[in-house]
């Protein structure tokens, strides 16, 4: 069986259990809500600190997968569906909670995560955007047939002829794909859900910052969850995930990203009240 027929096979298996699950949540009544969701950004880490969440928590339930989704693609299957992800049994001094890069962009997750979770904690990621797109780029080549691959330059030129919205939930999905540079707008999307949550519900961490001290990050970010760490956690001796080498980008590419960027940044940074080491 290729990768890709398997890949096939294991979402059917994965719906499947959902909904199994979804019947014992309305039989046996049993809604753990989520404590806490990583929403983004996309390409920025989220799946590395939540595999760290897992490993080195003691009090940690994970839902059935990492990315539920729910509140950009699978809204429409009802609030159950959601449940059905997350442990059936917690007692109150467990946490739970999922990690969908993808919330960050998207409004409508915003205003339907908190119209269902309006004191959920949240959890931010971000990344040099010009590293972050450069990622981003790779990521969405990958699996493609090497006839359909193309440059990173002719990527970011078919997005700045899409006349791309940052926020725009009618795009298809070659197009959201497409998002290399609209979705390093971070302050944008991070304004648009500071009108439904608080600054004190998010936590904001930089991927450089979580790479050179990973022990104080972590440790403030358990502390600001609500998760216990391991006795025998060493946050300073972490396993890397998804590392990925590729050429150097193209210096007149990243000099026109680096202006691009330049505005946004800045207003992130009054944003947050804080300055991250972007050239």
């Amino acid at each position: 069986m290729n990768r890709k027929k398997r890949l096939f096979s294991n979402r059917i298996l994965l719906e499947l259990i959902l909904w199994f699950r979804v019947l014992l949540v309305k039989i046996l009544i049993r809604r753990s809500q989520p404590d806490f969701m990583i929403i983004g950004a996309q390409k920025c880490g989220t799946t590395s600190l939540f595999n760290y969440i897992c490993q080195y928590s003691t009090n940690f339930k994970p839902p059935l997968v990492k990315e539920t989704q729910f509140f950009t693609q699978n809204y429409a299957k009802g609030l159950d569906y959601y449940y059905a992800h997350f442990p059936l049994f917690k007692s109150p001094t467990q946490i739970t909670g999922e990690a969908s890069p993808t919330y960050l962009f998207f409004k409508k997750a915003a205003k339907r995560t908190h119209l269902h979770f309006p004191q959920l904690k949240l959890v931010v990621l971000l990344r040099d955007p010009v590293d972050r797109a450069y990622s981003h780029y790779h990521f969405s080549m990958r699996n493609l047939p090497e006839s359909q691959k193309i440059s990173f330059e002719e990527a970011l030129e078919r997005e700045d002829k899409l006349n791309f919205q940052t926020y725009s939930d009618y795009l298809s999905t070659a197009e959201k794909k497409s998002s290399y540079k609209s979705r390093g707008l971070y302050a944008d999307q991070i304004e648009y859900w500071l009108e439904f949550f608080n600054m004190e519900n998010i936590y904001f961490i930089e991927a450089d910052e979580l790479k050179k001290s990973p022990d104080k990050i972590l440790t403030n970010l358990f502390l600001f969850l609500g998760l216990k760490k391991e006795n025998s956690a060493d946050f300073n001796n972490l396993k890397k995930y998804n590392r990925n080498s590729y050429p150097n980008m193209a210096t007149k590419t990243q000099g026109a990203l680096r202006k691009f960027f330049q505005a946004p940044n800045q207003k992130l940074f009054a944003l947050l009240n804080k300055t991250y080491p972007w050239k």
